[in-house]
């Protein structure tokens, strides 16, 4: 349910938009709906090089933040940021759909929110230096690492190469 409120209430999807009662399922209007990678494709051919373009870029970081704080105003973010979980819709609105990834934020006793982790997790995907250093359980991160996890794909996808993540 958080996830698909997320998505209704970032009204990044306007057109008739809705989640049903049962909280399991969203409909919306489309024209056309892609994975991640159908788009590079798509961008591919009209470019000639498969890379987003630096509007496409704004617009992915404007769709998933928005996503990422009205999950947070519902006490939940992602911890990583995998690309086929992304389609895109109509070409230009990006939505992460990964409930695997979907954790609750914590309030510490000293009224941080964090993400705890408490037990093995995946791996993949884009993952911030906090996450990927993680070697002992359970351990406390800072809830807003999703956003590092957002500019390492941003970054890919611009430039087709992986951003270096071994320097803070």
């Amino acid at each position: 349910p958080q996830l698909l409120n997320s998505i209704l209430d970032s009204h990044i999807l306007l057109a008739g938009c809705r989640v049903n009662s049962n909280n399991n399922k969203i409909t919306f209007h489309a024209s056309n709906i892609k994975n991640l990678s159908e788009f590079m494709n798509s961008c591919e051919e009209k470019y000639g090089v498969k890379k987003i373009q630096y509007n496409d870029a704004l617009k992915i970081i404007w769709c998933l933040s928005q996503q990422i704080y009205f999950l947070a105003k519902l006490g939940f973010t992602f911890y990583k940021i995998d690309m086929k979980n992304i389609i895109v819709v109509d070409d230009t609105k990006f939505i992460y759909l990964d409930n695997e990834s979907l954790i609750p934020i914590v309030k510490t006793k000293e009224g941080k929110l964090m993400l705890e982790f408490f037990k093995p997790f995946k791996r993949n995907g884009f993952l911030s230096t906090e996450i990927r250093r993680i070697i002992q359980l359970p351990k406390l991160i800072d809830y807003r690492s999703i956003y590092q996890s957002l500019a390492q794909l941003v970054y890919f996808l611009l430039f087709n190469k992986m951003p270096d993540v071994n320097s803070d």
